[in-house]
């Protein structure tokens, strides 16, 4: 009995499992879904196509209404190993994206959203962009109120027709953010991707062990 004791409480001094963080964010395909609505309440981290990639990825594929959806050059390769490519369906297809997004007190970080059809964007929390009119450009700001690293959560549909990032961000990015305060689609040339470098130092995302809000 004695020695039973002293295995459960070795046992319990154990530490806690830690997350180990990966660059990047988790994506989910809910190809089921038939509504923005459905897209945005979905659970990326229980979903059977969860996939780790570097950021909001299929925001930025442009498929041209009536194209082969299924053709290569309109899939997107995650380039971490062991990554798979996905597609757009002809209609009614989902993307989530949850993940941790670094920023720095005092910086307002503007997100806009110009894509074929709806995109919705949670940081810290706060919805910034929640907007379902293709070709449409909208915008929202978020005030970072420490340094460090705090919550991401990106949806983005399509019903039919065209998919993915257009107008005059057509083939550059769908969904982008920027800290200069800018709020017009124009110039491309003030906004930024929302894609990690590969070394975790914008978006990262846990291996499930740990907790995703620490």
């Amino acid at each position: 009995m004695k020695k039973l004791s002293a295995l459960f409480l070795g046992a319990a001094l154990l530490p806690a499992a830690h997350a180990a963080w990966q660059p990047g964010l988790w994506q989910a395909k809910f190809s089921t879904f038939t509504t923005f609505a459905a897209t945005c309440s979905g659970d990326v981290m229980d979903h059977p196509t969860l996939e780790r990639v570097p950021g909001t990825v299929m925001a930025d594929v442009w498929v041209p209404s009536g194209a082969n959806v299924d053709l290569p050059q309109y899939t997107y390769t995650n380039p971490f190993p062991g990554g798979s490519p996905w597609n757009w369906n002809t209609q009614n297809t989902g993307w989530g994206y949850v993940g941790q997004m670094r920023v720095v007190k005092g910086a307002t970080y503007t997100f806009g959203k110009l894509l074929d059809d709806a995109a919705r964007v949670i940081i810290d929390g706060k919805e910034v962009i929640n907007h379902s009119t293709w070709d449409v450009f909208a915008w929202g700001s978020y005030t970072a109120q420490e340094t460090g690293w705090v919550s991401f959560d990106a949806r983005v549909w399509d019903g039919s027709g065209g998919k993915g990032a257009c107008s005059t961000w057509q083939g550059i990015f769908g969904i982008a953010f920027n800290t200069i305060g800018v709020t017009t689609a124009a110039p491309t040339t003030n906004w930024i991707k929302r894609l990690d470098p590969g070394d975790g130092s914008l978006f990262r995302c846990d291996d499930g062990l740990g907790s995703r809000t620490k």
